[in-house]
């Protein structure tokens, strides 16, 4: 088999010679994950793998990079304080080694998800989120279930919206190389930061989509079940994130009601 992600990686970051063959591949990966749009990507600028003649760091999309289940955390460890370090996280060793000294991640940092080749980081801080329904995050049965709203209206939303349509989407074909390739369906890794003093994010294993339904008002609702709900349950640190963040929106309903 033809690893796509790897053969774009290496001419994105190595700028080898691209061959009509490796042009190819690059191009079909954009393709798969999507290229800029006025819609989304608004001011999105053209990036090399090329560092500029001022000596700038070379800017790479991660959008290309895979993630490495055997590189993974362990579900419950507490990862970094920024997105970045969440997805340093599940790359090979090798490729983050790389990409210490001269290469700066590119990735919507106010976005609570990041796309990657081959799957999705889903990024949450307990409490946020509670005041405007079109952006609610909430937990069900102790943790376990999580159901979050993507809001049409917003740049975020809207390409949260568009990515999942990759979850229905497991075959592209390729007639210049005469296969298919099978692409698997995408895994949602799950880091969430507590309330408070702790400003570390927390990796809660991977998630799964049980439910996508449109509300009244246009927002796809989405119910995720966290696979490792099993270990998460014995670990202090989710838990008490639960449990505070749901108090908060209790709170913030009885306060808007009147109904203390």
């Amino acid at each position: 088999t033809i690893d796509l992600e790897l053969v774009a990686f290496e001419v994105l970051m190595n700028n080898t010679h691209q061959s009509p063959f490796q042009k190819m591949v690059v191009k079909h990966m954009q393709n798969i994950r999507g290229e800029c749009s006025t819609h989304i990507d608004k001011g999105c600028k053209k990036r090399t793998s090329e560092p500029s003649s001022n000596g700038k760091r070379i800017t790479f999309d991660v959008k290309y990079l895979e993630i490495d289940r055997s590189s993974i955390p362990e579900v419950g460890n507490i990862v970094g304080s920024n997105k970045e370090e969440c997805i340093k996280s599940v790359l090979k060793r090798d490729v983050e080694a790389k990409l210490k000294d001269d290469v700066m991640l590119f990735f919507r940092r106010r976005w609570r998800f990041s796309s990657m080749s081959n799957g999705f980081l889903l990024y949450m801080t307990s409490g946020q989120s509670i005041y405007k329904e079109e952006y609610r995050v909430k937990f069900l049965e102790g943790g376990r279930h999580l159901e979050l709203v993507a809001n049409t209206q917003t740049e975020d939303g809207y390409a949260f919206i568009r990515e999942l349509a990759m979850f229905e989407n497991h075959e592209v074909n390729m007639p210049q190389l005469n296969s298919d390739v099978l692409i698997p369906k995408l895994p949602i890794f799950l880091y969430i930061r507590p309330l408070g003093k702790q400003k570390h994010f927390v990796f809660c294993g991977e998630c799964k989509i049980l439910s996508k339904k449109w509300s009244s008002n246009s927002n796809l609702v989405i119910m995720l079940e966290l696979l490792n709900f099993g270990i998460l349950s014995k670990n202090a640190i989710f838990l008490d994130i639960v449990s505070q963040h749901n108090k908060l929106i209790e709170y913030n309903m009885k306060s808007t009601t009147g109904k203390f």
